[in-house]
C-alpha cells in the first residue's frame, strides 16, 4: 500500500491473507497510515560521522591499523558487477505493458531474464534480489507446493535474495512452507528477523536455517570478498498482513551489526539488500535514511517501493539503486572495489528480443501445468482463457498511482463486486466498494486472459485455504459511508493505496475545508438508476473485498470514535461471526475477488466469434469523485464531526483571544484613568 505498502482498510498495495486465519496487521499499519496523513514531515536523522574507512586510514599513519581493515583494498581495477532485481511478484511468464506510442507488447518473464542475466555475467558477478519475490500472479497458487518463484531464481543463478513484506501474505507458517518446497534455493538473509517462542515463528525460523537462511553472507568473486546482508524497512514492515508472531528489529542498527560482523569476516565490498524503498521526500526516504546511518555500506538494493532510478542516488558514500518492478528490468551497476566508484550502470529492458533461457523456460512450462492441475482444475478454467475483449486500455495502474481521482479499472472492478453479489442471490441495489492498492496490474487493449485478470486482482487467500481474497456482504450507515468518503479524500491523497472506487455511490468535496471534512455531499444510486442523497441513518448493503471489511471496525478504537464503523447484518445487528460475511455461489464456494470480476467480463455482449466485449462507456471513468470550489455559503454544509471538533477549539480559542484582549483593554483604560487623574486622585 511496493507492496503495503501498505492500506486500515485494504488500502494496502500490500496485503495479504493466511491461510485458514483471517488475522491481520491493521493496528499498525492504520497508525502508521494515520501518522502519514497528519504528520507529512518526519524528523530528519542526525548526521553521520566520517566514514570508519577514514578513521582506518588515519590510524594507518600512527601506526595504529586494527588487526582486521576495512575494505581491506583490491587492486585499482577490480569493479564488482552487480545484477540485481526486486518486486518481481510472480512474475514468471511474460506480460502485457503498453508502450509510449500506446501499442501493447509483451514484456518480461523469468526465461528471458536468466538470458539477459546470462548475457551479462562476467567472473566479477553476483546476482541479488531486494524482496518481495513472489505474490501477484496465479503461480501464487503453488506458492506452498512448489515455490516456483524462488526455486526459479536458484536456477537462474542468484546468490542471495531478502524478505520482502509480501512473502509473508499468507502468514509464516506457509512461508516455511514455501522455503522447504524450494530447489536450487538462493540464500535468504535477513540481519532484522526477530523470531519469537511461538510456534509459527519457530517453524519459519526452523525452515530458514535449513534452507541455508542467515543475517550475513560473503562471496568471493574475481578475488574479492562481497558481503551480502538483508534488512526490511518500516514501512514495508506495517505492511506485512499476516506477520504472526514475527516482527522485524531496527534496520539501521540490524545493519551496523551485520556491516561490523562482515568487515570483521575481512569483507572489502559490502551490499545491501533493502526492502524498504525510497521517496521524492527524503526525509521519508528509508534507504537513503539508512545509508545516512550507517557507515560502510557500499551499495543499497533497494525495493518494496517499486521505484525505477535511471541514475543512482549517492547518499554517504553508498550507491543506491532501484530497477523497477515485475522484472520489467534487469538492473546492471559495475562499481569499483577501491573508491566505490561506479563505473557503468544501466537498466536492461526484459524484452522478447532477448535469447531466452531454454532451461528456465522448460521449468516455467512444468509449473504452469501444476497451477493448472493443482489449482485452476477445480474451477473448470485455463490459464490463457480468454474472458474478453477491450478496444482500448485502461488507466495505467502504475503511472497513475500518486494521482488522486477517478479511474476506469476502478469503476470496472467495483461495478464487478456488485454483480458477484448479484450473482450469488443478492436482491438489493449494493454498493460496491475498491481499493487502489488491490489494483497489481492494467488491462490492455486485445484480448483480456485469465491470467491478465488475475494479476490485476492477485492478493490474499480465504478461509477455504484458496488464493483470492473473498468478497464480503456488509450493511454500513449512510453516516459510515460518509465517512468512507471522507477517508477516501483524506486519507487517499496522501496515501494513494488508500484510495477508494465506488459502484452506486459518488461525492461532492472541497479542498478548502481540512483534512477528514472535505466531503460535502454523497449520493446512491436508486434501482431506476436516478442519484439520490444518502441517508445517514439507513442501512446500504456493501460488497468489497474480506481484508476491506476485516479493516473497517479497527478505525473506530484508533481514532478513538472520530471515525466509526461497524459491521452489520440486514437487520441492523452487529456481526458477531466475521465468516458470516464471506459470499459463496451456487455451490457453496466462495466467490473469489478474481473469479467476481472475471465472471463479470464475461458477461458483457459477444461478438460476432463469441468473445465477449467490454463495454466502450469503461473507456473513460466515471465522475464519482466531484470537485467544488469554495463557497462562503456552503463552507459549513454537511460539516463532518471532526470538522466540529475543530471548529470548537477554533472557536474556544477566539473566545479566550477575545477575553485576553478585552481584560488587557480594560486594565489599559483602567491605567490611564487613573494616571489622567494625576494628584488630584489623591485628595
Amino acid at each position: 500500500m511496493s507492496g503495503g505498502s501498505s492500506a486500515g482498510l485494504s488500502f494496502c498495495r500490500e496485503a495479504g491473507v493466511p491461510e485458514g486465519k483471517m488475522s491481520y496487521n491493521e493496528d499498525r499499519y492504520f497508525l502508521e497510515m494515520m501518522h502519514n496523513c497528519i504528520h507529512t514531515e518526519r524528523t530528519h536523522m542526525k548526521k553521520t560521522i566520517i566514514r570508519f574507512l577514514s578513521a582506518v586510514l588515519a590510524a594507518s599513519c600512527l601506526g595504529m591499523a586494527p588487526s582486521v581493515p576495512v575494505h581491506a583494498q583490491a587492486e585499482d581495477s577490480t569493479a564488482i558487477r552487480i545484477l540485481f532485481t526486486h518486486d518481481l511478484h510472480d512474475h514468471i511468464s511474460s506480460y502485457k505493458t503498453m508502450n509510449a506510442d500506446g501499442s501493447v507488447s509483451m514484456i518480461g518473464g523469468y526465461a528471458y531474464l536468466a538470458g539477459a542475466i546470462d548475457a551479462n555475467r562476467n567472473d566479477n558477478t553476483i546476482v541479488v534480489d531486494a524482496g518481495d519475490f513472489s505474490m501477484g500472479t496465479l503461480y501464487n497458487g503453488i506458492y506452498e507446493t512448489h515455490a516456483p518463484d524462488l526455486s526459479l531464481l536458484g536456477a537462474m543463478g542468484y546468490d542471495a535474495v531478502t524478505f520482502g513484506n509480501h512473502e509473508f501474505d499468507y502468514g509464516p507458517e506457509s512461508l516455511a512452507a514455501s522455503l522447504l518446497a524450494s530447489t536450487d534455493t538462493p540464500a535468504v538473509l535477513s540481519a532484522n528477523i526477530h523470531f519469537t517462542e511461538d510456534s509459527d515463528s519457530q517453524i519459519l525460523k526452523q525452515a530458514w536455517e535449513k534452507k541455508g537462511g542467515a543475517a550475513t553472507k560473503i562471496v568471493e568473486k574475481g578475488g574479492v570478498k562481497i558481503g551480502l546482508f538483508g534488512v526490511m524497512g518500516d514501512e514495508s514492515e506495517s505492511d506485512i498482513a499476516y506477520p504472526g508472531s514475527i516482527t522485524f528489529d531496527d534496520e539501521k542498527e540490524a545493519a551496523k551489526t551485520a556491516v561490523a560482523e562482515l568487515q570483521q569476516q575481512g569483507a572489502q565490498f559490502i551490499v545491501c539488500l533493502s526492502h524498504s524503498g525510497t521517496n521524492s521526500d527524503d526525509s521519508k526516504s528509508e534507504d537513503q535514511l539508512l545509508a545516512k546511518a550507517v557507515d560502510g555500506i557500499d551499495v543499497i538494493i533497494s525495493g518494496h517501493s517499486h521505484t525505477t532510478l535511471n541514475t543512482p542516488i549517492i547518499e554517504n558514500g553508498t550507491v543506491i539503486v532501484s530497477c523497477g518492478c515485475y522484472g520489467r528490468n534487469l538492473g546492471l551497476l559495475d562499481v569499483q572495489v577501491s573508491d566505490d566508484s561506479v563505473a557503468d550502470y544501466k537498466l536492461i529492458p526484459i524484452t522478447q528480443d532477448i535469447q531466452p533461457d531454454a532451461a528456465i523456460a522448460a521449468s516455467i512450462a512444468d509449473y504452469k501445468q501444476d497451477v493448472q492441475s493443482e489449482f485452476l482444475d477445480k474451477y473448470g478454467i485455463q490459464f490463457d482463457d480468454v474472458l474478453a475483449h477491450s478496444s482500448f486500455s485502461f488507466d495505467d495502474v502504475n503511472t497513475s498511482y500518486d494521482v488522486f481521482g477517478n479511474s476506469n479499472i476502478g469503476d470496472l472492478i467495483s461495478d464487478s463486486y456488485v454483480y458477484a453479489y448479484q450473482q450469488a442471490g443478492g436482491k438489493e441495489r449494493a454498493i460496491g466498494i475498491g481499493a487502489k492498492g488491490i489494483i497489481r496490474d492494467d488491462i490492455y487493449q486485445g484480448d483480456v486472459t485469465l491470467s491478465d485478470v488475475y494479476n490485476t486482482v492477485s492478493l490474499g487467500k480465504g478461509n477455504d485455504g484458496l488464493i483470492g481474497y473473498p468478497l464480503a456482504l456488509v450493511y454500513l450507515s449512510g453516516k459510515e459511508l460518509k465517512q468512507a468518503a471522507e477517508i477516501d479524500c483524506s486519507i487517499g491523497r496522501i496515501r494513494s493505496d488508500a484510495q477508494m472506487y465506488f459502484s452506486g455511490m459518488k461525492y461532492t468535496y472541497t479542498d478548502s475545508r481540512f483534512i477528514l471534512n472535505h466531503v460535502l455531499d454523497v449520493y446512491v444510486e436508486s434501482e431506476d438508476g436516478s442519484w439520490r442523497p444518502i441517508d445517514e441513518n439507513k442501512l446500504y448493503p456493501v460488497v468489497c473485498n474480506y481484508y476491506m471489511a476485516m479493516m473497517l471496525p479497527s478505525i473506530t478504537a484508533l481514532t478513538r470514535n472520530l471515525l466509526s464503523f461497524t459491521l452489520k447484518d440486514a437487520d441492523g445487528n452487529a456481526v458477531t461471526d466475521n465468516s458470516s460475511i464471506i459470499l459463496h455461489d451456487q455451490n457453496g464456494m466462495e466467490v473469489k475477488e478474481w473469479s467476481g470480476f472475471m465472471n463479470y467480463l464475461e458477461s458483457f455482449d459477444k461478438d460476432s466469434s463469441g468473445v465477449s466485449m467490454i463495454p466502450a462507456s469503461y473507456e473513460t471513468a466515471r465522475d464519482t469523485k466531484t470537485a467544488l470550489g469554495f463557497n462562503l455559503l456552503t463552507y459549513f454544509h454537511n460539516t463532518s464531526k471532526v470538522g466540529w471538533i475543530v471548529y470548537g477549539i477554533l472557536a474556544a480559542l477566539i473566545a479566550v483571544l477575545w477575553l485576553i484582549i478585552h481584560l488587557i483593554r480594560r486594565q489599559v483604560r483602567k491605567h490611564r484613568a487613573k494616571k489622567a487623574a494625576g494628584p488630584q486622585g489623591a485628595l
